[in-house]
């Protein structure tokens, strides 16, 4: 069998080498992954013992996701640049992408402390609708304090993440996220469970270090190993390549800051429309069905850097054909995931028992598995638009989509009556993107540009 895939993979031609190798290495890691992250809700529940904490929580992580993702962009101009130069060989672009990025990351990361410190009064049981009586406000800004000044770090460090994205290593990604659940699984585990406030700092404290630990390894070693030659130095830093990276970035960031609005907002509407307790509810379907989109990334991860390779090598048949190619793989993997519903009752009383807090619902998970499909659809979309730089249908549908999420959400949730109107708001926003963006890609594909490439 192993021969078998051996010499399959050394008849494919060198950008489905890269992606079926990385896919093959990630798939391993991801299954233990899969794993940790099953262990992770029960986890939860048992540190925590109080639901409306717990609710709470996850709403802090969807917001710590978007400060995280709040870099303008850079990361992923970074990607893309770095790709193309690093395809090249050009060692002094490289030098120059890397430095310049990590001076943008460490300014931004000074304005988003300054920023939390300027705004230290906030009142965050009011922000976070958690009554006084079961954390009071003194311990929660501490909790918060202890949140904000990991996330900057972290921000700071993950940019290594681009980086290796455009070393074509994809799967290294995979190695820092499966230690970083890990540890902190292992933490909820054997950590005694204490009182609200004290177990939220605990939570804190072990996230920060969990997160960081492995990013700061993993920096040493690429900086170390695979790029010696590009440490980040002032020296280094290019204004032109400066600006290169943060023009890319932006248009990037418009992108990524509206689909985060559209996305990244659920737990928080569903804490203000409804309560936080259903945010616990929510969680345990996302992470059933999310463990799709999280195999489909074995696949759709790398495919953004080689389609970037891909252009700049002037490949548009490889482009064409790997369009269709990954369609079809994301067409198998939306009807596998409906496939999927007729488990989920049974998956749910294994994963949490008997006395699971959610039992099935058949209107629930058919929204699940459309909200799955969708962000199926979406990353192959993403990946091609991205890598060809042809970002105009996203930037549209997200901002449209962004604009109408919260209006829709309210109104959906007072029709069901339930918080999956807000997941329901969020597939009609999604879904107008995918049929925009298909529309657009058929024209495109068929346009001058890959007819004089590929004939």
């Amino acid at each position: 069998m192993l021969k078998k895939i051996k010499f399959y993979i050394q008849e494919l031609n060198e950008n489905d080498k890269i992606i079926y190798k990385n896919s093959i290495v990630s798939f391993f890691l991801q299954m233990f992954s899969i794993v940790v992250g099953v262990i992770v809700v029960p986890a939860y529940i048992d540190f925590f013992c109080n639901s409306t904490v717990l609710g709470m929580w996850y709403a802090v992580l969807s917001i710590l996701n978007w400060i995280i993702d709040f870099d303008i962009g850079i990361g992923n101009g970074l990607k893309n640049h770095l790709t193309t130069a690093l395809s090249e060989n050009r060692k002094d672009l490289v030098k120059s992408y890397i430095s310049s990025a990590y001076f943008c990351y460490g300014a931004i990361s000074l304005i988003v402390l300054a920023i939390y410190f300027c705004f230290g009064n906030v009142n965050f049981n009011d922000v976070l609708n958690l009554d006084e009586a079961i954390v009071p406000a003194k311990e929660l800004k501490a909790v918060m304090c202890v949140v904000f000044v990991s996330v900057v770090i972290q921000f700071f460090l993950k940019l290594i993440s681009s980086i290796i994205c455009a070393l074509q290593k994809n799967a290294l990604n995979l190695v820092v996220n499966f230690f970083t659940n890990l540890i902190f699984v292992i933490f909820l585990l054997v950590y005694p469970t204490k009182s609200n406030a004290e177990n939220l700092m605990a939570v804190a404290v072990f996230r920060a270090v969990s997160v960081i630990l492995p990013l700061l390894i993993t920096s040493i070693y690429i900086f170390k190993k695979k790029l010696p030659y590009a440490i980040p130095s002032i020296k280094h830093i290019n204004r032109d390549c400066s600006k290169s990276v943060v023009f890319l970035g932006g248009k990037f960031f418009v992108i990524q800051i509206f689909y985060m609005l559209i996305i990244g907002t659920n737990e928080i509407l569903i804490t203000r429309l409804i309560g936080n307790d259903y945010n616990v509810e929510y969680q345990i379907y996302y992470k059933i069905f999310y463990m799709i989109v999280i195999v489909f990334s074995l696949v759709s991860v790398p495919l953004w850097s080689v389609v970037t390779k891909a252009k700049a090598e002037n490949n548009y048949l490889w482009i064409k054909t790997g369009y269709k190619k990954y369609m079809f793989l994301g067409f198998l993997f939306c009807l596998g995931t409906f496939l999927a519903l007729f488990i989920i009752k049974p998956l749910i009383k294994i994963w949490l028992g008997a006395d699971a807090p959610v039992d099935s619902n058949i209107n629930i998970t058919v929204w699940f598995a459309v909200y799955t499909s969708l962000m199926v659809v979406i990353s192959v979309f993403s990946a091609f638009a991205m890598g060809l730089e042809k970002m105009k249908t996203q930037a549209i549908c997200y901002i449209v989509g962004a604009i109408i999420k919260i209006p829709l959400a309210k109104l959906l949730v007072e029709i069901t009556g339930s918080w999956i109107g807000v997941v329901i708001a969020t597939c009609v926003c999604l879904g107008f993107y995918c049929v925009a963006q298909f529309i657009v890609f058929q024209k495109y594909f068929r346009g001058k540009e890959f007819q004089i490439h590929t004939y």
